[in-house]
């Protein structure tokens, strides 16, 4: 009787240790090289790039470069590198952005969206300047 009530229990514990469905994984689809279309303001050309790395169960690490072009042979031409670690997936195809970065002084606050979208990244972010509390709102939409 022992005996059967053991592989009862032993074959319990492997249907119920079976059955559990992993958790999903939600960062796979966003993983690569993404950029922006070059932006012409006449002066300067704008372009934005990310490279989305896995940062853990569900999070995300980027590192993303605004690269300034200029047109203008006197300005210089630069680009702004900011690393963002353990970006939060909050839903399938939807990242979670809360990052800072400091200028000069000035420390800038970005907090937003980024959802995946017909193969799209599409990131809506407010980004609010230390100095003078100015909020502007962009949205950037990435392509591979």
């Amino acid at each position: 009787m022992k005996k059967l009530i053991y592989l009862f229990a032993t074959c319990l514990a492997l249907l119920t240790a079976c059955s559990k469905d992993p958790k999903p994984d939600r960062a796979t689809p966003f993983i690569g090289d993404w950029r922006t279309e070059p932006a012409d303001s006449g002066i300067f050309k704008f372009q934005t790039f990310w490279k989305i790395e896995r940062g853990g169960p569900n999070m995300l690490n980027i590192a993303t470069s605004d690269s300034v072009l200029t047109m203008d042979e006197f300005l210089p031409s630069f680009a702004i590198e900011i690393p963002v670690y353990n970006v939060k997936i909050d839903e399938p195809g939807k990242m979670v952005l809360n990052y800072t970065r400091a200028s000069s002084g000035v420390i800038f606050t970005y907090k937003g969206t980024a959802n995946l979208i017909d193969e799209k990244l599409i990131a809506t972010m407010q980004t609010t300047s230390s100095e003078d509390g100015l909020i502007s709102s962009r949205t950037l939409i990435f392509h591979r």
